[in-house]
């Protein structure tokens, strides 16, 4: 009956039938009486607190707040080359506060954005000469310094008639061009 010339045709215009079907029977569902309701819970205080023991040092924090946005706490850190370092801290209506207490070394007492603070370390300044590197010499490792004066030759004037001119740079005569020496340090 069809010859086989006419079954794509066919299919294919089936299934454009029925996808312009389908396609006008699209429905909306869009609810208008659905209402977003935020459920309000009470405040509700909290408080936490934990401490961990290491041979390398310890740590530890508290917290807590008063369910109206106020929270108070501290956190701390002890090391065990003998490094220490606590933040006590508030946050509430009027922002974040901190206080630091600590003895690491380079940290000195200051109020820098309203924190608080308090060293017990000497200063930068202060560990930095008591630990920096060591500037003194042994007098058995004095170094003897051996250098010589500069050494100056002339550059000659080019065998040419005219100056040398090389992208807009000429050279009119002799340049003193300083050369140096060796220099060492030879220990006695």
């Amino acid at each position: 009956m069809f010859k086989s010339i006419y079954l794509p045709v066919i299919v294919s215009g089936g299934v454009l039938l029925l996808f312009n079907a389908v396609k006008a029977q699209q429905i909306s569902v869009r609810p208008s009486n659905v209402q977003l309701q935020q459920i309000q819970y009470p405040p509700i205080p909290f408080e936490y607190a934990y401490t961990s023991d290491d041979p390398e040092g310890s740590h530890s924090a508290q917290s807590s707040g008063d369910g109206n946005g106020r929270m108070t706490g501290s956190y701390s850190i002890s090391l065990a080359d003998g490094r220490t370092r606590t933040v006590n801290y508030v946050a509430d209506e009027n922002g974040y506060r901190a206080e630091v207490t600590t003895n690491e070394l380079g940290t000195e007492s200051k109020n820098p954005a309203d924190v608080v603070f308090t060293s017990s370390a000497i200063t930068g300044h202060e560990a930095a000469i008591l630990y920096g590197p060591k500037r003194e010499l042994d007098t058995q490792q004095r170094i003897s310094t051996i250098a010589t004066a500069p050494i100056t030759g002339t550059l000659s004037r080019p065998a040419v008639s005219r100056p040398l001119q090389q992208g807009g740079l000429s050279f009119q005569g002799g340049v003193n061009v300083p050369t140096y020496g060796t220099f060492a340090g030879v220990p006695q």
